[in-house]
C-alpha cells in the first residue's frame, strides 16, 4: 500500500501533498472541522490506479490524494464529499488536469482565472501538459 496519512500544518490547517519531481500541492479543506476528515497522499500503485486508461495528451501526472470521512472508531470511512481548494501556478502554455472516476478533466481555465482549483471529489490525481 502506498497511501500515507497527511497531518495538517498546525499554523495554516493546510495539507501538503508531495508529488513526483519535487512538485507538491497545498490542500485546504473548506470546513472548520478538519478533525472529521483523513487526508492520504497517494503514490505508486495507489496513484496509478486513479489515472485514466488513456488521454488525448501526454499528461504528466505528479500528485494524488484521497479525502475520507473519519468513522466513529477514528479510522477511514467513505470518501468525503467536502469542498477543498489548492493553488496552482502554470507556465504560459501549460495546462492543468485532474483525474477521477477513470476520466481526465482540464482545469486550465479555472486555474488561469482564479489561481486555484476547487473540487469536492474525494480522490483525484493531478497533472500538467506539457
Amino acid at each position: 500500500m502506498s497511501a500515507t496519512p497527511v497531518t495538517p500544518d498546525p499554523a495554516t490547517g493546510r495539507y501538503r501533498i508531495r508529488g513526483r519531481d519535487n512538485q507538491e500541492l497545498e490542500l485546504t479543506l473548506d470546513t472548520p472541522d478538519k478533525g472529521r476528515y483523513i487526508v492520504d497522499e497517494l503514490t505508486d500503485q495507489d496513484m496509478n490506479a486513479k489515472l485514466p486508461k488513456s488521454t488525448e495528451k501526454a499528461i504528466r501526472w505528479f500528485a494524488a490524494f484521497a479525502v475520507y470521512e473519519r468513522n466513529q472508531s477514528g479510522e477511514r470511512g467513505k470518501e468525503a464529499s467536502v469542498s477543498y481548494t489548492f493553488p496552482v501556478q502554470l507556465q504560459e502554455k501549460q495546462e492543468f488536469w485532474v483525474a477521477y472516476g477513470g476520466n481526465a478533466y482540464d482545469k486550465t481555465d479555472e486555474v488561469r482565472r482564479t489561481g486555484q482549483v476547487r473540487m469536492s471529489e474525494g480522490d483525484p490525481a493531478t497533472g500538467h501538459y506539457p
